[in-house]
């Protein structure tokens, strides 16, 4: 057992230190701060507008078609509409709720229509995955999406349960 344990830490030992050796052997890698570090792997500090909205796609995992399509359509809409006259740092909430990263991943989704109507947008992080109610105006999905993105950046809740 203690021969099984020693192999496993060995070989996680091998693994780090040849990650470390790449490192120091790659110089677009030698950063001098964890900060760097995140800037060039995420770019988080040149989000855009425009950026985040070229990797929105609207899914929706029940079929809706006729009024509920239109009215999934007009919501996407809104949205788009909103995203654009957000601030910099509402644009990093935004994608830091449906992430749980500054990270703007290559696809970002949006699901109209499995929330209730009316309720409030949803947030699932591990499919990098924004769930949004079917509303009549902007203003109502833009008060609801800032009160769910607020709700998700406080630090003393934990997992949004469905």
């Amino acid at each position: 057992m203690m021969a099984m344990h020693r192999m496993v830490i060995g070989c996680r030992e091998q693994e780090l230190e040849a990650i470390a050796r790449g490192f120091k052997l790659t110089p677009a890698l030698r950063l001098q701060s964890g900060a760097e570090l995140k800037d060039s792997l995420c770019r988080a500090h040149i989000l855009t507008a425009a950026k985040l909205d070229a990797n929105l796609v609207w899914v929706n995992r029940a079929s809706i078609d006729g009024e509920q399509k239109q009215a999934a359509q007009k919501v996407f809409r809104f949205l788009k509409s909103i995203i654009k006259e957000l601030s910099a740092e509402d644009l990093r909430k935004f994608v830091v709720a449906t992430t749980a990263s500054e990270c703007l991943p290559d696809k970002l989704s949006i699901n109209i229509g499995e929330v209730v109507a009316g309720g409030f947008p949803t947030f699932s992080t591990c499919a990098s995955e924004c769930k949004l109610p079917v509303v009549e105006n902007e203003a109502d999905l833009e008060d609801k999406l800032m009160r769910a993105i607020a709700e998700s950046s406080r630090r003393d809740v934990g997992f949004h349960r469905e």
